[in-house]
């Protein structure tokens, strides 16, 4: 583990742990009380929900980009693009409408936006 701490950006990976807390802090104080009235679950439900998807894609990323050599990396651009560039384009026939806008893919308790990965 030391050994992968080493390769590792430390003021990017302090950084990104901030802007999770301050996320989650803002995710907590924007739906706890509308979590409670317009769905009757948990104050915590948004808040417990993005803690599980945070720790997910840490560990996702610690696997993906710290052990893996970025010369790797170069071999999985071209895949990754065309398959995010058929997410996009699918969104025309299988995309959900919300809020007016037919963006997100609805994969049961999962909504999936695909112009996040295109970003």
């Amino acid at each position: 583990m030391r050994k992968l701490l080493v390769k590792c950006d430390k003021p990017l990976l302090i950084f990104m742990l901030v802007y999770c807390v301050l996320g989650m802090i803002m995710i907590f104080s924007a739906s706890n009380v509308s979590t409670l009235l317009r769905y009757h679950v948990s104050t915590y439900h948004f808040f417990i929900r993005q803690a599980i998807f945070i720790i997910i894609g840490l560990l996702l990323g610690i696997i993906v980009v710290l052990r893996m050599p970025l010369k790797r990396y170069r071999h999985f651009a071209i895949p990754i693009i065309i398959v995010v560039i058929a997410a996009l384009v699918g969104l025309f026939a299988y995309g959900q409408i919300t809020n007016h806008a037919q963006s997100w893919y609805n994969f049961g308790p999962i909504n999936i936006q695909p112009s996040e990965f295109a970003k």
